[in-house]
C-alpha cells in the first residue's frame, strides 16, 4: 500500500526530514528483510533525490568503524 503524497510528506517533515538531506537507508540486520530497499522506492517515488541505501548491516559498519555517528540523525 502506497500512502498519498500528503501524508508520506507529512510522516517524514516530523522524523525532520527536509528535500535538502541527504537520506541513507538500512535494514537492521544483514539477513533483513530488505525493508530498506521499500523505504528508497517510497522516497524517490515522492521526488526526494538525495536518498541511499546502505550497503549491508548498519552493525556491520559499525563493527568496521565505518559508520560515523556524528553525521548520522537516526530516526
Amino acid at each position: 500500500m502506497i500512502p498519498s503524497p500528503h501524508c508520506f510528506q507529512t510522516l517524514v517533515a516530523k522524523m525532520g526530514v527536509g528535500n535538502e538531506d541527504h537520506v541513507v537507508v538500512y535494514d537492521g540486520h544483514s539477513e533483513g528483510l530488505m525493508a530498506s530497499a521499500r523505504v528508497w522506492w517510497m522516497f524517490r517515488l515522492f521526488g526526494h533525490e538525495r536518498v541511499s541505501v546502505l550497503d549491508g548491516s548498519l552493525r556491520r559498519w559499525k563493527f568496521h568503524c565505518i559508520f560515523q555517528p556524528s553525521l548520522a540523525q537516526e530516526l
